[in-house]
């Protein structure tokens, strides 16, 4: 495989391009603020005045709920994320979901729905972390050459004498180490910050309420991280599958669906929904890991022939477990 060192110019200089061009993150301490008090949690906290006047039109009015139910019912389901003992049975999570659909789905008089969140939201869309992502992706793609360099120099890798047999096998491989490397992250964040929304999931959405302020607060550093490794993993796709994989009719689906995860991600980024967000890549990526495996060793057959029969059984319970992962 032919190595273009020269492709790294490209990628700083779109870095520095887009320290260039993106605004400060920093706030001026001229700025006026608000004291607001959260109604949930009763804290005081400070929001700047315009985001304020911006949010005022979206806060909702008080629930139906005390209605309908007593107030013993409801701070039993409170309770249940305070004092997690294992996860919800079928009745509890159908019943759950009964109630948030009802609540939310009819009573347009309180939770009423503006297209205009989505334009508050994409106000608050910021170029850093598509910087600190692009950086990522820098490393990813340095990181994609130096493997591949070193994993052709082995006993496996000379067994593949062209470019196009060396970018079948490699393309795969390096997407395992790249999915493993990515669901490490997931495993470490979610053990150590969201073990309690993983056993109990509803949990997460006792915390998400919009108040004022509320795409200000900033994004705990460890789901930061995770984001930027994602959407960095997903721009360096985007570039790899252009420049480095093997052309197959697919390219231009698989392109459209690098854009769509780019922005999937963004929006659960910016939406502050980073807690649900991990639950989602956490049952995801596991999936992603298994079958590139299981392509990797379809794409080692060739050179293995003695092996053949072998890894092709191997690739397709491999191709079984992804089905039943998804």
């Amino acid at each position: 495989m032919k190595i273009h060192p020269r492709f790294l110019w490209r990628w700083w200089l779109l870095a520095i391009l887009f320290i260039s061009v993106s605004p400060a993150e920093s706030i001026s301490e001229n700025e006026n603020y608000v004291w607001m008090t959260d109604p949930t949690t009763h804290k005081r906290y400070q929001v700047l005045k315009s985001s304020y006047d911006r949010d005022k039109a979206f806060v909702v009015g008080e629930s139906t709920l005390s209605n309908r139910f007593t107030r013993q019912y409801l701070d039993s389901l409170a309770n249940q994320c305070d004092a997690v003992i294992g996860p919800p049975s079928v009745f509890e999570f159908l019943n759950h979901t009964y109630l948030a659909v009802t609540e939310f789905c009819f009573h347009p008089d309180i939770y009423t729905y503006s297209f205009e969140i989505y334009l508050r939201l994409f106000e608050t869309v910021r170029w850093e972390p598509y910087l600190i992502a692009t950086l990522v992706a820098v490393a990813f793609t340095v990181a994609r050459y130096i493997c591949v360099i070193s994993l052709l120099r082995t006993r496996i890798g000379k067994k593949f004498n062209t470019e196009q047999s060396q970018k079948k096998a490699m393309t795969p491989l390096w997407n395992t180490i790249s999915y493993a490397f990515l669901f490490s992250v997931e495993a470490f964040t979610l053990y150590n910050y969201g073990y309690n929304d993983f056993i109990y999931p509803l949990c997460i959405f006792k915390e998400i309420h919009f108040r004022h302020g509320y795409f200000d607060d900033p994004t705990p550093l460890q789901y930061y991280w995770l984001y930027m490794f994602q959407i960095g993993y997903y721009v360096h796709s985007f570039y790899a599958t252009i420049r480095l994989d093997v052309k197959r009719k697919d390219t231009y689906v698989i392109l459209i669906h690098h854009v769509l995860t780019i922005a999937l991600l963004s929006f659960s980024f910016f939406a502050k929904f980073h807690r649900i967000g991990l639950m989602v890549l956490f049952l995801h990526d596991i999936s992603d890991v298994i079958l590139e495996l299981g392509k990797f060793l379809i794409a080692l057959r060739s050179n293995y022939p003695e092996y053949a029969s072998t890894l092709e059984h191997v690739a397709n319970f491999l191709f079984a477990i992804f089905v039943l992962s998804w």
